[in-house]
């Protein structure tokens, strides 16, 4: 419309009499204890299970957890370094790059059980690595496809919460609110 005032062909700008909307800011969701291990049940058999386990007690982004490498764990001390992130930015394919913020790299203590989920995770892991062979792209991803590739951050973010969700009987929530629920 500026354009068109500009050009001659209207007196004057009628959007700029108007008063834009304001979007509301976003509450999110924050799980009770309770409704934390519903969760956490609802999820259990899901091939991302340690997925979930990492977020609710790591508080990590999906980007940073879907960027993890099998050599960012150190068993021994129970430690997750999170030192990049994987993008998904529109209309390129799916990348990895620095974290969100430079405080966003940083290690990670771990609780036993968040250990025991990624350990069980490996395991299952191997078995999908000898059963697709060939066909196994290995890039060291903690999390990916069964054929080694990169999980879709919208697929974790969107579908697979809402599932989960709804077979805990929870309101619907983005898996950054489980980030939300380890902070708080």
């Amino acid at each position: 419309l500026q354009r068109a005032v500009i050009a001659g062909l209207i007196p004057d700008n009628p959007a700029a009499r108007t008063v834009p909307p304001t979007v509301p800011e976003y509450e999110p969701t924050v799980l009770t204890d309770d409704e934390a291990d519903r969760f956490l049940e609802a999820a259990r058999g899901l091939r991302t299970y340690a997925m979930y386990e990492l977020a609710l007690f790591g508080g990590l982004r999906v980007g940073d957890i879907l960027a993890l490498t099998w050599p960012d764990i150190d068993w021994d001390a129970k430690v997750v370094y999170v030192i990049k992130a994987l993008k998904d930015v529109k209309k390129m394919p799916l990348f990895v790059a620095d974290t969100k913020s430079k405080a966003g790299r940083r290690p990670l203590l771990m609780p036993d059980r968040v250990m025991v989920a990624l350990h069980e995770h490996k395991q299952a892991q191997d078995a999908e690595k000898l059963r697709y062979a060939d066909r196994y792209q290995d890039h060291g991803l903690v999390f990916c496809t069964r054929w080694g590739t990169y999980l879709d951050p919208k697929n974790v973010s969107r579908r697979d919460i809402k599932r989960i969700c709804k077979k805990a009987g929870l309101d619907p929530m983005r898996f950054h609110d489980l980030r939300h629920c380890h902070g708080t």
